[in-house]
């Protein structure tokens, strides 16, 4: 790499690199893009905020797909993993959720005063973000 090569541009106060800045030659002609050489001072110390937000976003949160439900159904609540003080990151309900034919129990993660519903699949926490069993009309409520 030369000292005249582009390594990204600075727009509106922030930096992105050459794969993240989506900009035409009117950008730059504007001054809304600046463009930043490999040999100006202090550009090998600047981070691509187009590459921190894939980082944050292979990080999660993971939401489950809704279409991928094929069924729920109600169970007895498992006594395995409820807390005394009702509080905790994996605390059992009596919704499971069919998903590429086998049964998922539908958890929720509750500190304070509020809950996230989500089912562990793959060893990652798919949310179920706005999806609630209770309201779904649409899938059978198997036995």
């Amino acid at each position: 790499m030369k000292a005249y090569d582009v390594v990204g541009y600075a727009i509106e106060g922030a930096f992105y690199c050459t794969e993240h800045a989506h900009i035409d030659e009117h950008d730059v002609a504007c001054g809304h893009a600046t463009p930043v050489f490999a040999g100006d001072q202090g550009a090998g110390d600047m981070t691509c905020d187009g590459c921190v937000a894939e980082q944050v976003a292979a990080r999660g949160p993971f939401y489950l797909d809704e279409s991928t439900i094929q069924a729920r159904r109600v169970t007895a609540v498992p006594t395995s993993g409820q807390t005394r003080s009702g509080y905790g990151g994996r605390l059992p309900t009596a919704w499971q959720l069919r998903i590429g034919g086998r049964w998922y129990r539908v958890r929720v993660m509750c500190w304070s005063n509020s809950g996230s519903t989500y089912v562990q699949r793959g060893g990652k926490r798919l949310f179920l973000g706005s999806y609630d069993p209770n309201y779904d009309t649409t899938r059978p409520l198997a036995d």
